[in-house]
């Protein structure tokens, strides 16, 4: 059961990165063209790998993971 909660929450955290993560329509400008993708790879009881991809973002970057408000 466990399995299937760490497997859903990815999904989740999938999606949501993908509707909020860079918008090219931020204030400012130049953010044309960039984007963030974050990926569920594989998940067990306890752990989950994530990949993340990055586009036309200047490194270094600093990217905040958080699950129930917590980081």
């Amino acid at each position: 059961m466990k399995n299937i909660n760490s497997k859903l929450l990815v999904i989740i955290l999938t999606v949501a990165v993908s509707f909020f993560g860079c918008s090219p329509n931020e204030p400012g400008g130049g953010a044309e063209g960039k984007s963030l993708y974050l990926q569920g790879e594989d998940a067990s009881c306890t752990e989950a790998w994530l990949t993340l991809k990055l586009n036309k973002i200047d490194l270094p970057a600093e990217v905040t993971l958080k699950r129930d408000g917590e980081t």
